[in-house]
């Protein structure tokens, strides 16, 4: 009996073991398991075709259209996750509000807070731009609006256009489009518009859901989006009359413009730099001479930008915080606080280390320098000094030619910036090598360069090109002038006569080309801004609808014809 107890309780002993062994195996699993799935990285299956589409809209809360829209905030829910892009610029509502839109995220649905002071009777866009974009690959959603009416009828009638730059007949995108119901000029300066939009990267603009009435159009590119005109550096459009909107879909095309300031202003102050303060007025300034109220900061140099309307400040200070200048503009004196970027040390030695660099083309071991300049040296501030001890040397690939001096050299005097060799005929097709030895330069804020050593060749001649230019005005009432330009530089510059005008242009350097013409209504020999307040538009400018593109070594040869009121295409380019 006692041995079968025995038996009977190895056994119990024998399963309960083996209850716990499977147990702490099963335990230890799903622990090492919780391990590997903690530690492993989420990431989206591999595989597949990329994902184009954006975000679509399912549902709108209310549904958009309504009418008597009596609530705060809308919901509309997505296919998919998504986030908002610069909602601050790109979500807007017109008319427009002194209120700012709120909004939040939560999933796939995007609730938007609208503002408390919506008016009665009144058709509101909601326009969400470009902001709304999927997590993965950042498709985009274009142009969705949201539409509704805290009236009984929504407003249906709507107008379109397009927005060129009215120089380089450009689209202007970004711009705002206004429609204002007070039909003063001075409503683009003082209240906000009726209804607006802005313009897509084509500058085309459309303005739906407006009301019956009539409206001045206007456009602008609101630097300090306050929806308002009132700085003299920003763009405008703007139509001579005020327009009717009604049941006829209109279409407008208009032309960008900064207006030009018959006064002399200063449109801004900056020291984005070390040590460096930037006048930047509206007109070319010569005579103006700003001065720093302080006794713990000195003026070290002043220069001017290359088109002579900003002016450099480069000076010492121990201060950190805030300088006050003064400048002198038609007779009265004014006074600007600026806060400073200062130095990190007490003596007023610049931080940023001597730059100095050539305007030698190419990389390292293939520099050339082209046949058509100077050797040069550019710098980050302005030299104060050249060493009259120390030599440069020059030496060409034929080792009997041999420079060992001091250099002749020119100053920009407009910049400071930069010095030019002058003593030195480089020849075309040589290969050279200048050394420039440690200190010979020296800044104004006493810093000096390193040993420079530069090997080059001097270029070949260029291969140029040759135009034949015939252009036929037959636009006998107005007096034009023609321009052949690359970008934004002007080539050639010409008068244009009644008839037939011939012009023959040599060494030209082989690029692609536009011809503009400017009808010169003033006959003042250049394009004008219009005016807004004076009701006056920009001078006229056409293209010719095809470049002209010049090859090295080929007589190339171009038509056109002016007529009124616009330039034909070219005839022919051959």
């Amino acid at each position: 009996m006692q041995k079968r107890v025995i038996q009977s309780f190895k056994y119990a002993v024998k399963i309960l073991l083996h209850f716990f062994r499977i147990t702490f195996s099963y335990l230890g699993f799903l622990f090492i398991a919780s391990i590997i799935t903690g530690c492993a990285n989420v990431v989206a299956p591999t595989g597949g075709e990329k994902d184009i589409e954006p975000p679509r809209p399912v549902s709108f809360s209310p549904e958009s259209l309504t009418t008597h829209f009596k609530g705060r905030e809308i919901k509309i829910s997505f296919d998919e996750n998504f986030t908002l892009n610069n909602p601050s610029s790109e979500i807007y509502l017109s008319p427009a509000s002194s209120e700012k839109l709120r909004y939040k995220i939560k999933h796939k649905h995007l609730f938007v807070a609208l503002p408390d002071s919506l008016k009665e009777n009144t058709t509101y866009t909601l326009h969400f731009g470009n902001s709304i974009a999927d997590i993965t690959e950042g498709n985009k959603i274009e142009g969705l609006t949201y539409v509704f009416s805290t009236g009984e009828v929504i407003d249906s009638f709507r107008i379109q256009g397009v927005l060129k730059d009215a120089l380089t007949l450009k689209p202007d995108k970004n711009f705002l489009v206004m429609l204002y119901s007070d039909a003063n000029d001075s409503a683009a300066a003082k209240i906000k518009p009726a209804y607006f939009t802005r313009t897509d990267e084509n500058g085309v603009f459309v303005l739906s859901y407006l009301h019956y009435g009539t409206y001045r159009l206007f456009c602008l590119n609101d630097k300090n989006l306050d929806y308002f005109y009132d700085q003299p550096e920003e763009e405008v459009a703007f139509i001579d009359t005020l327009i009717t909107v009604n049941d006829s879909i209109d279409f407008y095309s208009m032309f960008s413009f900064i207006p030009d300031q018959k006064k002399t202003v200063l449109l801004s102050v900056s020291n984005s730099e070390n040590n460096k303060i930037a006048f930047a007025f509206n007109h070319p300034v010569s005579d103006i001479l700003p001065k720093i109220i302080s006794d713990s900061t000195k003026i070290l140099f002043q220069s001017h930008s290359r088109n002579n309307d900003t002016i450099f400040v480069w000076y010492e200070s121990k201060q950190r915080d805030s300088v006050y200048c003064s400048y002198t503009l038609d007779g009265k004196i004014d006074t600007i606080g600026i806060r400073m970027k200062v130095l990190s040390s007490q003596k007023g030695i610049a931080p940023v280390k001597f730059s100095m660099r050539s305007n030698l083309l190419g990389t390292k071991n293939n520099y050339s320098l082209s046949s058509e300049k100077n050797l040069e040296f550019h710098f980050n501030y302005p030299i104060q000094k050249v060493r009259k001890d120390l030599f440069a040397e020059i030496r060409s690939d034929s080792t009997s030619e041999i420079r060992n001096g001091l250099l002749v050299l020119k100053i920009d005097s407009l910049t400071g910036l930069r010095y030019s060799v002058l003593d030195f005929d480089f020849e075309k097709g040589k290969n050279y090598s200048v050394t420039i030895p440690k200190n010979y330069f020296t800044d104004i804020f006493g810093n000096s360069n390193d040993s420079l050593v530069l090997h080059f060749k001097k270029s070949e001649e260029i291969s140029t090109g040759n135009l034949h230019l015939e252009i036929m005005n037959e636009d006998t009432a107005h007096h034009y002038f023609a321009e052949l330009v690359s970008g934004k530089t002007v080539i050639k510059h010409w008068q244009i006569s009644s008839g037939k005008n011939i012009f023959n242009i040599t060494a030209v350097t082989p690029s692609t080309y536009r011809l503009r013409f400017v009808r010169d209504d003033n006959e003042n020999d250049k394009w004008d801004a219009g005016d807004y307040w004076l009701h006056v538009q920009p001078e006229k400018v056409t293209y010719a609808a095809k470049d002209i593109v010049v090859r090295a070594n080929w007589d190339m040869e171009a038509e056109a014809v002016i007529v009124s009121p616009k330039v034909s295409e070219l005839k022919g380019i051959k």
